[in-house]
């Protein structure tokens, strides 16, 4: 018995060891705040600064998200080895198979089986969570923007070079080069947002595990969050836009080119509000040809118009009650269920969108996207 006992010691240690080195130093360590992943602007990329901001995120998405699974592996191993060996198992067998199984649910389960160790009482491990989930909630707004600045910038240099070699500024092949610079850069960029992508719906998992278990047997919070469902509006219609009759109005401020093509001369611009007149062609690429106040012709991006009384108003958000102890739970739950999944969503829906434009940005021989 003792033999088997050992046994068990030293297999966890082991693993406890090996995960400790896999996240960079010992359990418990604090954190210094320092950013390991840091990337520098690289001073020959037009886009260095936006990348290195993007970049940034490497250290929460890459490192900080991945430890609930490891440590999910760890207490799925420990538990394995303790079955087995107090059923006279094999102890190693034992802790790969539950290692394996607490991979599995480490993202979610070993997430919150973590936060019930550390926090005694019901009222801080809610807390802890939401504290949690707040800052992953920030972390996807800081992603979501970095990565658009990224977006507009690599797309506003492919349209440069093209516009150069559209003037002769530059040769074809130079062209040709510049933008499979572009291009290959880009394609890492969309690789790194995926990679953001996939923590973030590892983390949308353990806050929905977390946000269950903490209600379920919490009778008040279960109807709290009954009432709002209840209570939440209807989804706005999506506006639609009238092809071939009628005014349109510009949902926010874009500019007016003299082509469709984000490349193309800027004719004129129009403010968030402002009315213009549709123009003679059909909408094609996503442009629609308008005509201006003073009679001239352009093109402006679909997606900033919408027929009058059609466009979108902004979103009310609701200022977020403070945590109590009546609706901590509750909002553990809210935040849970309603803003990391829409923002995931918005944010792949962003990281897809760019892909698809990529390849007509860095074609040398098609009109780049609306801009």
């Amino acid at each position: 018995m003792a033999v088997s006992q050992r046994r068990v010691t030293n297999v966890v240690v082991r693993l406890t060891v090996a995960g400790s080195l896999a996240l960079g130093g010992p359990i418990g360590c604090a954190n210094t705040g320092g950013n390991i992943f840091a990337t520098a602007a690289d001073a020959n990329d037009v886009c260095g600064k936006q990348h290195a901001a993007f970049a940034d995120s490497k250290s929460f998405y890459l490192q900080e998200v991945a430890q609930g699974a490891l440590f999910g592996a760890l207490g799925g191993a420990a538990l394995g080895a303790l079955g087995a060996a107090a059923t006279g198992g094999n102890a190693g067998t034992g802790a790969l198979i539950g290692g394996g199984s607490g991979a599995v649910i480490g993202g979610a389960a070993g997430y919150y089986n973590a936060q019930q160790k550390q926090n005694a009482d019901r009222a801080t491990l809610a807390n802890s969570i939401y504290s949690d989930i707040d800052r992953a909630s920030q972390e996807m707004d800081r992603a979501s923007t970095t990565f658009g600045n990224l977006r507009t910038c690599r797309f506003a240099e492919a349209a440069r070079i093209k516009g150069a070699v559209r003037s002769g500024q530059m040769t074809r092949e130079q062209g040709v080069q510049l933008l499979a610079d572009q291009k290959k850069r880009f394609d890492d960029e969309l690789t790194l947002a995926r990679q953001y992508g996939t923590k973030m719906a590892e983390q949308d998992q353990q806050f929905r595990f977390a946000s269950d278990s903490l209600v379920k047997d919490d009778p008040e919070a279960q109807q709290i969050l009954a009432r709002r469902a209840r209570a939440a509006p209807a989804a706005p219609a999506t506006p639609h836009v009238a092809v071939g009759t009628g005014d349109l109005v510009a949902t926010a401020a874009v500019n007016v080119r003299s082509a469709p093509d984000g490349g193309s001369n800027k004719v004129g611009a129009l403010a968030k509000g402002e009315g213009v007149q549709l123009g003679s062609e059909a909408p094609a690429n996503g442009w629609q040809q308008v005509v201006l106040s003073n009679g001239a012709t352009g093109y402006v991006s679909s997606h900033f118009l919408a027929t009058p009384g059609a466009a979108p108003a902004a979103p009310v958000v609701a200022a977020r009650p403070p945590l109590t102890t009546n609706n901590r739970d509750a909002q553990v739950a809210v935040a849970a269920t309603e803003t990391i999944p829409e923002k995931r969503a918005a944010y792949s829906k962003a990281v897809d969108d760019a892909s698809q434009q990529a390849s007509l940005s860095f074609n040398l021989d098609q009109a780049s996207p609306p801009a």
